[in-house]
């Protein structure tokens, strides 16, 4: 077995800069591979190139017929390859598949040692070297797929079994989450935009609490959560009122309500109708109503206090939101408390504290006491599994046709605050857990000067913020804490105004997009059935004609879709069913069959998203012509699966 060759040092480093741009390596990769020393190259045998690392060997030659059919089983969700090794079985998989991969190499010595040998042949593959960062890109690669497949580079199972192991159970997750979010779309996209159709109008002549962005520099700010450990702090929060701004979430309302305590900003994303519970709470008539425009219509119009309406960073939102504003969405994670922090961030607040954030079922409670859900409880079963009675106001968000309130979920006893043993949670707060971590990660990076502070003194650990008492926090802070009208007069001061001819000019502009959408649904599904003509002639001219003109054609409404996402988001149930009922393939049909269920796929879905682009323009018509869109009749909307949104 002997060593290869190296070039020289100056060229090893260019070769790994320029590598390690080429695989857009994030900032904690690339460090960790920067800072690494390399591993060893050498042959196994003649030709055979492995890696070498405290005596053991990774990466010979990988199966490529077991590849292909893995491979092929994949389908269009993501491969995780587990170890570079010297690149053969990344090399292989591309070969073989045409959809994401990501590779995470648990050793930056290995990366380091390929990737500084010469220019990369490892294609479009993403390469990570933290879980941390496979969390981050998951959502990209996956896009909307459910599934994944994972291959192992020879050598890396026996060599890394616990890392093995922890990958094993964050791609677990992230399909889980995947799949969460994915049926989340399908239950509650179409919603999203009809309550926003529906609370559009409260822009006119108002401006977006984001214009407050870099606003705020320093100021501290204080993100209240219903978690069950609230009730330890809740007094202490009039003080933060004092020396910086509390967001309160609508869960939370009426805890601090109980001990007279009025936040500058309230936040409520809910799409059910929890008008009710909002208008329970005194001060929101009062403080600032950061309230989403796809919240519930009669949620959103609750209370008198100043609304500077928000939206979620959810591209069927933000794309035409930011189109009518010039202001982008917000970064959200199923939680409202996630939009809070992003609004604080981007208000440039420091530091930055979690209060009430249990994220886990301390006590067997799912909220704080003086919620308007405290009466729910858990209990942790023997077998693993986390059940839930909801109580009667949980129940009682629901209407008929909602979802129902899930019943149960798998137990994940997770670090505590302050690393004193572990707490129960779940899946319902995996999602919002990673995200907080994930953010305070990327601001290490991105913003190091704003501090992170977990304050919530119970519930899970959040990697990524120190943990401190809100006590603590307080007495190092000075009382610089805005009030409502001072905050009121800086976003109207700084933002610009949504005018009446500006709501009306937008609506036209995307009830055009709408149509366009819909006549190149409509041609190209004329063009898809001439094709199907085309296959039972059997003239293979006439076939290969067709197949050409249905290529352009899927290409123009492609664009044109993509330039018109509410429309996206209106037919993604009616296209999820379209593409279920109409594959008509089945395993070793032939060709000509094969091209049959294609094209027939093509004409169902075709015709929902022609049908979804004809609503979409029609309520924008109605939006356009005016006079006053401010105040339709409410619409009944779908429910959320999860009340647990802190």
């Amino acid at each position: 077995m002997g060593n290869l060759d190296w070039p020289d040092a100056d060229l090893r480093d260019a070769f790994l800069t320029e590598n390690l741009r080429a695989l857009g390596a994030s900032a904690i990769t690339s460090d960790l591979i920067q800072e690494a020393q390399s591993a060893e190259l050498c042959e196994s045998e003649p030709g055979v190139d492995v890696v070498s690392i405290d005596g053991a060997l990774l990466g010979a030659p990988a199966d490529d017929w077991g590849l292909m059919r893995t491979c092929r089983d994949a389908g269009r969700a993501p491969v995780v390859i587990f170890g570079l090794g010297t690149g053969d079985t990344v090399r292989s998989v591309q070969s073989a598949f045409d959809g994401p991969v990501v590779v995470y190499e648990p050793d930056a010595r290995v990366a380091r040692a390929v990737l500084e040998r010469g220019p990369t042949d490892l294609g479009d593959s993403e390469l990570v070297c933290s879980l941390r960062d496979l969390s981050q890109i998951w959502s990209a690669l996956a896009r909307d797929e459910v599934g994944a497949t994972l291959i192992r580079t020879p050598g890396y199972r026996e060599r890394f079994p616990e890392e093995h192991a922890e990958l094993e159970r964050l791609v677990s997750e992230l399909v889980h989450r995947t799949g969460i979010n994915r049926n989340t779309h399908q239950q509650r996209a179409r919603t999203w935009i009809e309550d926003l159709f529906a609370n559009i109008g409260s822009l006119r002549d108002e401006v977006p609490l984001i214009a407050l962005r870099n606003q705020l520099a320093g100021v501290p700010a204080f993100i209240v959560g219903a978690g069950p450990s609230l009730a330890k702090n809740a007094e202490l929060i009039r003080e933060a009122t004092r020396k910086g701004v509390v967001f309160a979430t609508n869960s939370s309302g009426r805890v601090l309500a109980k001990h007279g305590i009025e936040p500058q900003i309230f936040c409520c994303i809910e799409s059910v109708d929890v008008s009710q519970l909002v208008a329970s709470v005194p001060f929101v008539d009062r403080c600032i109503r950061a309230f989403s425009l796809s919240a519930h219509p009669k949620t959103f119009r609750t209370g008198k206090g100043p609304l500077f309406p928000v939206w979620e960073g959810i591209p069927e939102l933000c794309e035409p939101l930011e189109r009518l504003t010039g202001l982008p969405g917000l970064a959200v994670s199923g939680s409202v408390s996630t939009l809070a922090f992003s609004l604080a961030y981007a208000f440039g607040c420091s530091p930055i504290v979690l209060v009430g954030q249990d994220l886990a079922y301390t006590g067997n409670r799912t909220h704080a006491e003086g919620t308007p859900f405290d009466a729910s409880r858990v209990e942790v079963g023997a077998d693993g599994q986390i059940r839930i009675a909801w109580c009667a106001t949980s129940r009682g968000t629901r209407s008929p046709g909602d979802p129902p309130l899930h019943a149960e979920e798998r137990l994940e006893e997770v670090p505590a605050w302050g690393g004193r043993g572990t707490v129960p949670s779940g899946q319902s707060f995996a999602g919002p857990r990673a995200w907080l971590s994930g953010a305070a990660h990327s601001l290490r990076q991105l913003a190091p000067h704003v501090a992170l502070v977990n304050a919530t003194q119970g519930g899970s650990r959040i990697d990524g913020f120190d943990e401190r008492t809100l006590a603590d926090v307080l007495a190092k802070l000075d009382e610089s804490g805005p009030t409502v009208d001072e905050l009121c007069r800086k976003v109207r001061a700084t933002g610009r105004r949504v005018s009446a001819e500006a709501l009306r000019a937008w609506a036209s502009d995307e009830r055009d997009r709408a149509r366009r959408v819909r006549d190149r649904a409509r041609r190209t599904r004329g063009t898809a059935k001439r094709a199907l003509r085309a296959i039972e002639s059997g003239t293979p001219d006439n076939v290969t004609r067709a197949f050409e003109r249905l290529s352009a054609d899927e290409m123009e409404l492609k664009a044109a879709a993509s330039a018109a996402p509410m429309v996206n988001a209106w037919a993604f149930a009616e296209i999820e069913a379209a593409m279920s009922q109409e594959s008509g393939g089945i395993p070793g049909e032939d060709a000509h069959a094969s091209a049959l269920s294609a094209v027939r796929r093509e004409v169902a879905l075709t015709r929902a998203i022609e049908g979804a682009a004809r609503q979409i323009a029609d309520r924008l018509t109605e939006l356009a012509r005016g006079p006053d869109p401010a105040h339709p009749e409410p619409t009944t909307t779908q429910g959320e699966t999860d009340p647990c949104r802190l």
